[in-house]
């Protein structure tokens, strides 16, 4: 175990950046971009990368560097919401499955 007092860590604890892996870049940027209120413009790093802007420090990215990853069953992460109903409204007239 590392002793913190003795030798403190150049790490901060906070997240910096969450990368969403994607199989289909353009309809990710879309997808994300409406329901986040953004403007869609251009992936990077050869069309495998899209950083979306967020509101706070903590960064989020689509990454289409592996098209062939298995999802995940778990949350991976969860966008923040004033009104849940609302937002449930929301997803559910964008055809998202609300569970």
């Amino acid at each position: 175990m590392m002793d913190r007092d003795s030798d403190p860590s150049p790490i901060e604890n906070r997240i910096g950046q969450v990368f969403v892996p994607v199989s289909d870049m353009a309809a990710a940027i879309g997808w994300y971009s409406r329901l986040l209120g953004l403007p869609v413009s251009a992936a990077s790093h050869e069309g495998r990368i899209y950083d979306l802007p967020m509101a706070g420090d903590c960064r989020l990215a689509l990454d289409a560097h592996d098209p062939d990853f298995t999802p995940s069953s778990k949350t991976l992460f969860f966008l923040w919401t004033v009104d849940i109903e609302a937002a449930e409204r929301f997803l559910i007239a964008h055809q998202v499955v609300v569970e």
